[in-house]
């Protein structure tokens, strides 16, 4: 053999083993398709049925409602979003001192899930919505079995209901306020919108910031694509992304509260944008506001 062809010469492979790695990596793939596919479809089978025992439970304690009470209500609503995050594997994590008394938890807002959480972790508390909330099936009905504040944003002149309104429900309870307006894909916090911050001062409550942040599993698709819902994504398309997570942790950090007495409704509004971006790990958040 002459020195050209010794060069040129290579081990042979040992019983197809390269062959044989790709064959198992290919076959563990299709497994975890398959493992995911599963799971999501059991998830929305289960979904399905929660919503359907929800929409009933609430259609009867409206019809019984000279019976019942709002509590009933609210209780199949807080028993529903706790119901749901257990059949989506969501875990919450709340880290702080959770609000017993009347105040404005000024949120960020990530998706659909955080009002799940929210509810979860602030049971008799209200929340301020969307007024297109208010035409949702089931969903409006549970939203004002909680005496949702339903707002219309794109009128600046629906303030002057809606700001009274706040203000009364804080003399009964916490209310949740996504203070962005929006959701975002949780990379950073949006700029808060102030205007509802002045519900806090004339009902002379504290504004509590609460920073939401989803984790889901190392390797796994991100939470910026399958538990934020943003962009034109709708809910029943975004639902499955979240189902074929095997689970998700959602941290909630509760900050100290600030004092709304006599304080601008834009001092708050930063203030509470600055808390959420500081428990969110947003440090580097712009900490402009918005009317």
């Amino acid at each position: 053999m002459n020195i050209a062809e010794a060069g040129s010469w290579q081990v042979p492979e040992a019983d197809g083993w390269p062959e044989r790695a790709t064959m198992q990596g290919r076959l563990a793939g299709l497994r975890s398709y398959l493992a995911s596919m599963l799971r999501t479809s059991v998830r929305l089978m289960l979904l399905v049925i929660l919503v359907a025992i929800t929409a009933v439970m609430l259609v009867l304690s409206a019809l019984f409602a000279a019976i019942t009470s709002r509590c009933v209500a609210r209780r199949v609503t807080v028993h529903a979003s706790r119901a749901v995050l257990r059949v989506l594997n969501v875990r919450v994590q709340v880290a702080g001192r959770t609000c017993d008394t009347p105040a404005l938890l000024a949120c960020n807002h990530l998706s659909w899930i955080d009002i799940l959480v929210m509810h979860s972790v602030f049971p008799e508390a209200t929340f301020v919505a969307k007024d297109d909330v208010a035409r949702w099936p089931v969903i409006a009905r549970a939203a004002r079995a909680l005496e949702t504040v339903f707002v219309a944003r794109l009128r600046k002149r629906d303030l002057l209901r809606t700001i009274p309104a706040v203000a009364t429900a804080l003399q009964r309870r916490a209310v949740v306020l996504f203070a962005e307006g929006t959701t975002s894909d949780g990379s950073r916090t949006l700029p808060f919108r102030t205007s509802l911050f002045e519900a806090a001062t004339r009902g002379r409550v504290p504004v509590v910031p609460v920073s939401l942040r989803a984790i889901v599993p190392s390797g796994r698709a991100s939470a910026r694509t399958h538990v934020a819902w943003c962009g034109d994504t709708t809910l029943l398309a975004h639902i499955p992304l979240v189902a074929s997570l095997p689970r998700v942790v959602y941290v909630v950090r509760i900050g100290d509260p600030l004092r709304a007495l006599s304080a601008p409704r834009k001092r708050l509004g930063r203030a509470a944008q600055q808390s959420v971006a500081r428990q969110a790990g947003h440090v580097h958040a712009t900490l402009s506001v918005r009317e």
